[in-house]
Parts: structure tokens; sequence; C-alpha cells
């Protein structure tokens, strides 16, 4: 599993829909799990990987890179959403990764 940050951004190759970075490619090859891309600063939307062994069940949440200054005021005009698996949303542990600059 690879979480997504600030260093993916340096391998964006600029496409007519938008970006795609290197690790996109692989996620798409089945060679990883690329998760946490936040592709818009100012609208978040964050969808976790479900991960279940037995009957622990983990959401794993990630958010990529966001300077700070714009995660307080998305935050603030609450343009931060965050989803929830569909069933059974009260057995899931809930996890959430952040990848920020100091």
């Amino acid at each position: 599993m690879l979480q997504s940050g600030n260093e993916a951004e340096a391998g964006l190759i600029l496409l007519q829909e938008g970006h795609l970075a290197a690790l996109d490619i692989l996620q798409v090859s089945g060679l990883v799990n690329y998760y946490g891309r936040t592709p818009e600063s100012d609208n978040i939307e964050i969808k976790p990987v479900l991960l279940q062994k037995g009957n622990t069940k983990l959401a794993l949440y990630g958010m990529s890179n966001v300077r700070d200054e714009r995660l307080f005021r998305t935050f603030r005009d609450n343009k931060v959403k965050f989803f929830q698996p569909s069933t059974q949303k009260d057995n899931w542990f809930n996890l959430l990764s952040v990848h920020q600059n100091q």
C-alpha cells in the first residue's frame, strides 16, 4: 500500500483530462494499492480502503499533502467529506493517515 504525498507531484504527467502520477499507473496495473490522493485541495473527499481479516474490519482513510492554510480553510468551510462503509458502519475501526510536509 502506498499513500499519496507531495513527492508524487514531481512525477505528474499532464493529460487532457487532468494529472496522472507514476503511482497511478502502478495501481491500474494491479501492482500497488495507491490511496489518499487529494485531487482538489479546496473540496476534499476521502474514501476509505476497506480491509477485513476474519472478524477484524479496518477502514483506512488517507489524505495527501495539503498546505496547512488551505487545509484549515477547507475544514472551516465544511468542504471535507469522509465517506463511510455502506454496510455495518459501526463494525469498522477507522484510521486516518495524513501526509504533511514539515
